[in-house]
C-alpha cells in the first residue's frame, strides 16, 4: 500500500546500561560496591543477553557462588521460594536488581546482616517501615533459605510481630524489627545455621 508504513517488530529487549538510580540503591542497600555491581551487570548481560535470568540460570550461578548445597530439597525450596518472592509478574524470570538482592541475601553470614538486609528489600518505599505481610515474605524468604517450610515461617511472622507491634499500627521500624527478631533465640539458631 502506497504511503503505508510498517514498523519492524523486535523482541523487547532491556538496556544494555545499568541506571545510575539502580547503582546507587544497589550499593546503599547491599554490600556491593558501585564498580562491582557495574561488573556484575556486564557478566549478567553476558549469560542473559534479554535482561531476564529464569530459575534454572540462577541455579546454575548460585551453585558457582555458594557453598549451600542447591540439589537437595533446601536448596531447589530455596530457589523456588526466591522466585515467587522476587518473581512479581510469574512470569519465570527476574531483572538484575532482583538477582543482586537475592544473591546478597543469599550470600550473608551475620544474622543482623541478613535481617538488616531483608527489612530493606522488603521496605519498597523506603518509609523504614514494613507491615505484617512484608514480615511474612521476609520470613518465608530466610525460611526457605534454610530449608524450613514456608507456614512455619508465616506462623512464626505472625508469632513475633504481634509481640513487636507495641503500638498496633501495624508496623515494624528497622531497629525494632531486627532487635525483637535477634531477640528470639529459635529465629538466631536458625539464621546462625
Amino acid at each position: 500500500m502506497p504511503g503505508r508504513r510498517f514498523k519492524r517488530k523486535t523482541a523487547r529487549r532491556t538496556s544494555d546500561t545499568l541506571k545510575d538510580s539502580d547503582i546507587e540503591w544497589l550499593a546503599k542497600n547491599t554490600s556491593y560496591a558501585k564498580d562491582t555491581i557495574v561488573e556484575w551487570h556486564k557478566g549478567f548481560l553476558a549469560d542473559c543477553p534479554n535482561g531476564q535470568m529464569n530459575k534454572d540460570k540462577m541455579k546454575e550461578m548460585f551453585r558457582a557462588m555458594l557453598t549451600q548445597d542447591l540439589e537437595d530439597e533446601a536448596g531447589e525450596q530455596m530457589l523456588e521460594q526466591m522466585f515467587k518472592i522476587f518473581d512479581k509478574d510469574g512470569d519465570g524470570t527476574i531483572d538484575f536488581k532482583e538477582f543482586m538482592i537475592a544473591t546478597d541475601l543469599a550470600s550473608q553470614q551475620q544474622p543482623e546482616a541478613k535481617l538488616r538486609g531483608a527489612f530493606k528489600m522488603f521496605d519498597k518505599d523506603e518509609s523504614g517501615e514494613i507491615d505484617l505481610e512484608e514480615m511474612i515474605d521476609i520470613f518465608s524468604m530466610m525460611y526457605s533459605m534454610q530449608g524450613k517450610s514456608v507456614q512455619d515461617a508465616e506462623v512464626r511472622a505472625n508469632e513475633i510481630f504481634g509481640r513487636l507491634d507495641h503500638n498496633g499500627d501495624g508496623t515494624l521500624e528497622e531497629e525494632e524489627f531486627v532487635k525483637g527478631c535477634m531477640d528470639d533465640p529459635e529465629l538466631m539458631e536458625m539464621l546462625s545455621g
